[in-house]
């Protein structure tokens, strides 16, 4: 039976069932593999083994498998998944009968067998990575064609089902940027180009010296890189932590999973953490009904952390509430950074780490609020300034009588208060309040520093600048 294409794969489901066959592919849950001349032969593990037969019959693929959603469709999720490692590893088919009598393997020989299956794939991919890398480099920038476009956005739907997603999302860059410039002949900048190039070969290589055995990834890398999943075991234990939740958002990645996160501080230490839930878009009850948020301070009996890069990820096994403090901007100050030249610096440290996230948290306290050149700048007592990373007013400011007071102009002339369609309307009240503490992300843009505030801090406790679920 010859090997079929990924697209021919495609157009035999819709692109959910082709996501999870993915997703079953990567989980090695595709066993006991066999062919014929005609056929395909495999055990899928679901809730239960699945026997799923592939037939080619006068140049017509049919499948067969033991689901219940077989009954309903012609290509279920398991026969999708076992026509994808037949493209991907037809070596793993040998010759042989129809597995769907054999004895099932123990559940100690299963997960043996799932681990040793990931890890081929991922190291497949990443050997795919580097020598397609190499073969951009070689090419340049300039000749780089469709079919080069294509196998790149195939390689990254690869690395994000086999949780590789750093390198994954590198690929994925790389991939709009150029497909982006063929659509729409924008120039591509070659620093840009380079940069994206040197961080994905850097990131496939260190998959391949970790797999390798040569230099196993840091313990705080393996979730960036490779989607490591931790247990309770792994986490370090802190006891009575008195938290607050400084920000609430809710973010959808590309590859179909929802991401709530309380961003929470120790209101002793003034350490900044994440409480997150993750959960796949497929799953209803889990879309219907978000994580909860802390709308008072906790005194955590007991949390465990996780391993990874700050700010860290944290359990809270058990809490109780805790008293509002009587003067937030009082109770938090003093764990706030003042200093924009601080600020720049904690970003550059974590950012030396090149397989770090490319942004982390941070709270704030400006001297003032400045709007210069058309941007809205916090600056701190020296002067030093540093960019917000908000949308600029609307046009009717411009259309003012004066400069002497733009915000208040704003301020009188828009309808905020009448339901004012902008998806962050309250970031152009900060200005206007110069609220005494944000917080919020410190990132790059265009190469520039800046911060993106999630939170205004008043006496009265947090106030939410960004609302409703943001696409990643």
């Amino acid at each position: 039976m010859e090997p079929m294409t990924l697209e021919e794969i495609r157009r035999l489901c819709d692109e959910s069932t082709f996501r999870s066959a993915r997703r079953i592919v990567a989980d090695g849950a595709v066993q006991d593999t066999a062919r014929t001349d005609i056929a395909l032969f495999a055990r899928v593990m679901g809730t239960q083994p699945y026997a799923v037969t592939i037939r080619l019959s006068e140049g017509k693929v049919t499948a067969r498998c033991t689901c219940p959603a077989a009954r309903s469709r012609p290509f279920c999720k398991h026969a999708v998944a076992v026509l994808i490692l037949w493209v991907e590893s037809p070596e793993r088919f040998v010759r042989g009968e129809d597995p769907s009598q054999r004895t099932a393997p123990a559940p100690t020989q299963r997960v043996r067998r799932e681990k040793v299956d990931r890890t081929t794939l991922q190291v497949q991919s990443i050997d795919q990575t580097i020598r397609l890398t190499l073969h951009l480099a070689r090419v340049g920038m300039l000749n780089v064609s469709q079919e080069h476009i294509a196998q790149l956005l195939q390689i990254s739907e690869n690395l994000f089902a086999m949780k590789t997603r750093r390198l994954a999302q590198s690929v994925q860059q790389i991939a709009s940027m150029l497909r982006s410039a063929h659509e729409t002949g924008a120039p591509v900048t070659e620093d840009a180009y380079v940069e994206l190039l040197t961080r994905l070969w850097l990131t496939a290589r260190a998959l391949q010296e970790h797999f390798a055995g040569r230099r196993p990834l840091p313990e705080q890398q393996l979730e960036e890189m490779l989607g490591h999943t931790w247990r309770d075991k792994d986490l370090e234990i802190l006891e009575d932590v008195c938290l607050a939740e400084l920000a609430y958002e809710t973010l959808i990645t590309p590859t179909g999973f929802r991401i709530e996160i309380s961003h929470m501080i120790d209101l002793d230490r003034g350490t900044l953490y994440r409480e997150m839930r993750i959960v796949p878009l497929h799953i209803p009850q889990a879309t219907a009904e978000p994580k909860p948020s802390w709308p008072e301070p906790l005194r955590a009996e007991r949390i465990g952390i996780y391993p990874g890069y700050v700010p860290r990820r944290i359990k809270i096994f058990s809490a109780q509430p805790l008293p509002r403090p009587s003067d937030w901007v009082v109770a938090l100050s003093s764990h706030a950074i003042r200093s924009v030249h601080a600020l720049r610096q904690i970003a550059q440290d974590h950012l030396a780490d090149p397989f770090a996230p490319p942004s982390l948290t941070a709270l704030v306290a400006p001297a003032r609020y400045i709007w210069w050149q058309g941007q809205a700048w916090l600056a701190d007592e020296t002067g030093d300034l540093l960019r917000l990373l908000i949308r600029p007013f609307p046009e009717r400011i411009q259309r003012a009588e004066s400069w002497e007071d733009p915000i208040e102009k704003y301020w009188k002339t828009s309808d905020l208060s009448a339901g004012y369609e902008d998806p962050w309307p309250s970031e152009h009240a900060m200005i206007m309040k110069e609220l005494p503490l944000l917080f919020g992300y410190l990132r790059v843009v265009d190469g520039e520093w800046g911060f993106l505030p999630l939170s205004g801090i008043t006496a009265d406790g947090p106030e939410p600048l960004r609302h409703g679920v943001y696409r990643m």
